[in-house]
């Protein structure tokens, strides 16, 4: 964060936003960003959960540390976190 504190986010994905609480648990935050587009879609795949976590980070003007995911971070998330890759910890789609 700006003020120098670190947090760790979960981000809710899908039409459903659901974080399961295993998730949560795992993580150790209760926290979970919902940051949707109204624009996203199948093909941007702007809702993903790493996209979300993307534009919350960028509202409040966090740096992300490291990003992972519970599946392999698509091509168009790829796209969103070019700059950024080194950040990611999740295995990427070919």
């Amino acid at each position: 964060m700006k003020n120098g504190k670190k947090e760790i986010w979960v981000s809710s994905a899908g039409k459903k936003g659901y974080v399961p609480p295993r998730i949560r648990k795992a993580t150790g935050t209760e926290k979970v960003i919902k940051n949707k587009s109204i624009s996203g879609d199948s093909i941007n795949r702007l809702n993903d959960a790493e996209q979300t976590i993307l534009r919350e980070a960028n509202a409040r003007g966090a740096t992300i540390e490291e990003i992972g995911a519970t599946r392999d971070m698509c091509k168009a998330c790829q796209n969103a976190f070019s700059n950024q890759l080194n950040t990611v910890v999740t295995p990427l789609k070919p």
